[in-house]
Order: structure tokens, then C-alpha cells, then sequence
């Protein structure tokens, strides 16, 4: 098992009109998604003022036969309601395979590994993030 760190974090600005979210998850390869359990956590200061923000220690998980990856993921709303953000995926070693964007609906690789694609796609749809193109094809290796 190795340990990762990351960060959890639920905060909005004191007029509203700006939130950011932030979360780490466990994918398995045959699809389960779940969110990591901590195991130390210390509170830090969050992107804004109002909500709570968590820097976690997590395991991330060995599994014989099949792969687990651990999904980080950030997203920040505007005052106008766009939502963009940012989906980083480490393998079970702890190490960083995969760095995607989202903007305007569509997600973009821009750097990592394409073949860990999958994970970034079941994340979105456990968390009902509206998408409307992967391109995973851009970006480097």
C-alpha cells in the first residue's frame, strides 16, 4: 500500500459568488468508484473563506489481477456558473500517470498517460459532471 497525499476542500467566497471542490477518489478497474477514506487528516486553509478544507493522507490500494487508481479532482465555479477544474490520476505506486483539464464542458489530457482515461471518465459520471467531449489525444506524454 502506498500513501497519498491530497486534499478535500468544500469552500465558497463570502459573497457566494465563487466555490471550489475538491476531492480524492479510488477507481477500480471493473468500474467501482469510491470516495478514499483518510487516514490522517490536518485542516488547512481553503481557496475561500466560508467551508472547510482537509489536507488528507490516503492508502491507495494494491489490488491483485486488477488496477486501482487514485483520482484527484478540483473544480472551481465562477460567478457566472462555468465550472472548470482540473482531474489528476496517480496508479498504485503513488505516481503521477495522467493530468486532464475541464473547460466548457469538454475534458482535455494535457499531460500523462491516455490509457488511464478510463478512470477520469467513471470519476465524472459518479459525480454527474456534465461532459460533452473527451479529447484525449492532445497534450504530452
Amino acid at each position: 500500500m502506498v500513501l497519498l497525499k491530497g486534499r478535500v476542500e468544500r469552500t465558497s467566497s463570502e459573497t457566494k459568488k465563487h466555490s471550489h471542490y475538491a476531492n480524492l477518489f479510488i477507481v477500480y478497474k471493473d468500474g467501482k468508484v469510491e470516495q478514499a477514506k483518510p487516514v490522517r487528516e490536518t485542516r488547512v486553509r481553503g481557496l475561500y473563506k466560508r467551508g472547510d478544507a482537509k489536507e488528507v493522507l490516503v492508502e491507495v490500494p494494491v489490488v491483485p489481477g486488477g488496477e486501482a487508481v487514485a483520482v484527484q479532482v478540483f473544480f472551481t465555479r465562477n460567478i457566472r456558473k462555468k465550472v472548470s477544474g482540473e482531474i489528476l490520476v496517480y496508479d498504485s505506486r503513488g505516481r503521477l500517470v495522467l493530468k486532464c483539464v475541464y473547460r466548457k464542458l469538454k475534458v482535455r489530457r494535457s499531460k500523462g498517460d491516455k490509457k488511464y482515461g478510463w478512470a477520469v471518465q467513471r470519476v465524472l459520471d459518479f459525480l454527474r459532471v456534465p461532459v460533452k467531449r473527451y479529447n484525449l489525444n492532445t497534450g504530452t506524454s
